[in-house]
């Protein structure tokens, strides 16, 4: 899976204005999700690394203008030119975790 470069994903934290206590949040979970990884393949490390990474980016900006920051940064990042990965960060949002299907992936 094409996923985008560490600083790609720092540019649209920086475009989305991701606030400090957002990103410690987002550190955090990025932390435990690495710490996971460690027991799974390497390929999968990278989409996990970035995944938890990315996956509040657009949590204020969707705030602001009353939009699902799940689905908000899975368009974000399909304009992007990362249409895979876009969509694998839409599983995130509280709705699809309570509807999750293994078969969804």
């Amino acid at each position: 899976m094409k996923t985008p470069s560490i600083e790609e994903c720092e540019a649209i934290i920086l475009e989305y204005k991701m606030p400090k206590h957002i990103r410690e949040h987002t550190d955090t979970v990025r932390k435990v999700a690495n710490c996971l990884a460690k027991k799974i393949s390497s390929a999968e490390k990278e989409v996990i690394d970035k995944g938890a990474l990315m996956h509040d980016a657009l949590k204020m900006h969707c705030i602001a203008n009353k939009c699902r920051h799940a689905e908000e940064v899975g368009k974000v990042l399909s304009e992007k030119g990362y249409p895979e990965f876009g969509e694998l960060l839409k599983l995130h949002g509280l709705e699809e975790v309570v509807d999750f299907d293994e078969n969804m992936v």
